[in-house]
């Protein structure tokens, strides 16, 4: 065979090579000829109090049930044949009455027949705000350190040795002349820090301080109480915190959570929820006002969301204060008037019934938390936030109305309550909701009385992966006009908790492609809000739900979430290409664009399959060989972080060359971003 022949021969397999690999992988074309200008999706989170997200995790507070207030039946309603009355659903047993121990937390030694009996009481009350507190009687002198009474904080407290714990409390005697003793304990009861006495306590309500410095690392301690002598006494408002808080022992915010939330660098952060903005009633609706000044003055409040009592002690102030931690804009939810939809009775045509509240309270309320969060030290509450320690402005850019509220009456206070608070603070960007139980959201925008004042629409959706996958395209359709998009609330299959179709991390991924529907749709102006933030890895018995992060008293674990949001975050473009798919998009997801701060082209994908995938990535023009970064996120099924394999996941990173017709792998079950 001659030189040419045997030339030719090598050309055409090698052309049937290539045709047969282009024929078994699907081909992704990146349209960079005609970019489109977009806004960065703007990424930030959801906070609400379930699962001890604050209280028993991001809160430092050490002590549970502090204030013995925790069994605080809701306020405002009525109970009536073991029901609640007048609300829906309730005689059908749907809505449980709330129960739970009312000295939560607290326990005496030795546990057989302990000397020393505890209750509750309302009697001589701290103050208005705090009616009950824990009556003591010590039934016989005693010299033995195990005979005490034992706090267990949540789900048991983490003793760093050398680290002193800040320790106050109330006390008020009752006949009792003996010294009360306070020390940490570990969970059998046994002595890890030296003592501290306290002695003359009088007849009076009377607040003590102390450090308690551990002798040994703890991880599930106890706070103990020995009293010395028989006799009766009080006590309320036992507080302990560890002294290296964030911020070198300023905060109340435990350190090692802060620091997560503070790497991954939010846009901004969304409080206080959620449901708990528009409660049941109005005495549940949130009130910031009960939640600033002194911790003995903070009653705290029922809400719907297990485990259904919060103490406030992450309240107004401290949101704010946690913005600007994070360096992020702080948006804040602001009740209505209006109230849980699923606790408001209807008329025989379906139609809600709410309660006239009314609206003008809260259009002064807001306008109150504005002039708190923004206004000047002179002013009535920026003097109020000055004396609470902050002086300064915190960074409040948003506000919303309502949460998930809808209807002729929704539409009316929006137009009340944006109209009298807009024209005192125009700088503030304002949010609309919509109705949570259609996906035909766009619609009702029509419905406002005036649409101008729709800045920022807000759209909730908890669905199944499939629906996630079908909806990759939902924004392409949408009208452009001056209404911004925000998806405040995202649920697919309960991040990783429901059927198969819901499967880890299928769940989290499909979260994933909608999110790149929306950066897709970056003219829309985006603003994403990721959840579930975290949670108390006890409260929700080690289950298998994926929050961003899940907390141990020890340990705060990043999980396959997290790093997906902010492999998300970290990754945002001011020009979307298009992008030709042949794959069908039944398993394979590709957006791309470029990002003008680090001159980049970014390439995301998904592969929702749990096999390896490939496909030929084109160009419309050509571009020279280029070394990309290729980050990938994956995991098995079994492959979970928790706080006892907290680097069970996490992303890789490699090198990769790119040019026009080379094949890109990616992992099953992953995310991945092509950075060059």
């Amino acid at each position: 065979m001659n030189r040419i022949t045997t030339r030719t021969a090598i050309l055409m397999m090698a052309s049937l090579l290539t045709v047969s690999l282009y024929a078994v992988n699907p081909k992704v074309t990146i349209k960079t000829s005609k970019p489109k200008e977009v806004s960065r999706v703007l990424y930030g989170w959801h906070y609400e109090e379930i699962g001890m997200i604050g209280d028993g995790g991001l809160y430092a507070e050490m002590v549970r049930n502090r204030n013995f207030e925790e069994a605080n039946l809701p306020e405002g309603l009525v109970i009536e044949n073991g029901k609640y009355k007048d609300i829906p659903g309730a005689a059908r047993g749907e809505k449980a009455i709330y129960k739970i121990d009312p000295l939560v937390g607290w326990v005496t030694t030795p546990l057989g027949c302990s000397p020393i009996r505890i209750s509750l009481t309302d009697r001589n009350p701290l103050n208005e705000n705090n009616s009950h507190s824990m009556a003591v009687n010590v039934l016989t002198d005693s010299d033995s350190p195990l005979t005490a009474i034992h706090n267990r904080g949540y789900f048991g407290m983490a003793f760093k040795k050398g680290i002193p714990c800040r320790l106050s409390f109330y006390a008020r005697s009752d006949g009792y002349e003996g010294e009360l003793v306070f020390r940490l304990s570990d969970g059998t009861g046994a002595p890890c820090s030296a003592p501290k006495s306290f002695g003359r306590i009088g007849k009076d309500w009377t607040r003590f301080e102390a450090e308690l410095i551990p002798e040994r690392d703890e991880a599930a301690g106890m706070l103990s109480i020995v009293p010395t002598k028989a006799g009766r006494f009080q006590l309320d408002m036992v507080s302990m915190f560890p002294s290296d808080t964030y911020d070198g022992g300023r905060s109340v915010f435990r350190k090692d959570i802060l620091q997560n939330l503070v790497d991954y660098k939010p846009d901004f952060l969304r409080f206080p929820g959620g449901c708990i903005v528009h409660g049941v009633n109005a005495e549940t609706m949130y009130h910031w006002k009960k939640t600033i000044g002194p911790l003995e003055n903070r009653p705290g409040e029922w809400s719907k969301w297990d485990p259904h009592y919060r103490t406030d002690g992450i309240g107004f102030h401290e949101f704010l204060q946690m913005c600007e931690y994070m360096g992020c804009a702080a948006m804040y939810t602001a009740p209505d008037g209006m109230v849980c939809s699923g606790w408001v009775e209807r008329d025989k045509d379906g139609h809600l019934m709410h309660k006239d509240y009314d609206v003008n309270y809260y259009i002064q309320d807001l306008l109150d938390a504005i002039e708190y969060a923004i206004g000047p030290v002179d002013s009535r509450w920026g003097a109020e936030r000055a004396k609470n320690g902050h002086p300064a402005p915190f960074p409040l850019k948003y506000i919303q109305i309502g949460n998930e509220d809808f209807g002729p009456e929704y539409y009316r206070r929006y137009h009340e309550i944006y109209s009298a608070v807009k024209a005192r603070y125009p700088q503030l960007r304002f949010l609309a909701d919509s109705p949570l139980s259609t996906d035909d959201k766009e619609r009702f925008i029509d419905e406002f009385i005036d649409k101008s004042e729709i800045e920022i629409y807000d759209e909730h959706y908890y669905k199944g992966v499939p629906w996630a996958v079908e909806n990759f395209h939902k924004y392409d359709s949408y009208k452009r006009q001056w209404i911004d998009i925000c998806i405040l609330e995202l649920g697919i299959q309960n991040n990783g908790v429901g059927g198969p179709q819901g499967a880890y991390p299928g769940s989290i991924l499909a979260e994933g492609i909608f999110k790149m529907g929306l950066e897709r749709n970056g003219d829309l102006n985006p603003i994403m809000a990721d959840r579930p933030l975290m949670r108390n890895w006890e409260c929700i018995e080690r289950n298998e739900m994926v929050p961003m992060l899940l907390n141990s008293s020890t340990v705060s674990a990043r999980t396959f979430n997290y790093w997906m949001c902010k492999m998300m975050r970290d990754n945002t473009m001011d020009r979307v290409y298009k992008v030709e798919n042949t794959e069908g998009e039944r398993t394979l997801f590709v957006t791309a664009g470029y990002d003008s701060a680090s001159r980049s082209t970014i390439v995301k994908v998904i592969n929702l399959s749990t096999e390896p995938a490939s496909f030929n990535l084109f160009f419309d023009r050509s571009i020279r060989k280029k070394s990309a970064v290729r980050t990938t996120l994956t995991a098995a099924p079994e492959q979970r972080v928790t706080p006892l394999s907290p680097d069970a996941v996490a992303p890789r990173t490699d090198r990769i060359t790119v040019s026009s017709g080379n094949i890109i792998e990616v992992a099953g079950s992953s995310f991945t971003v092509i950075k060059f």
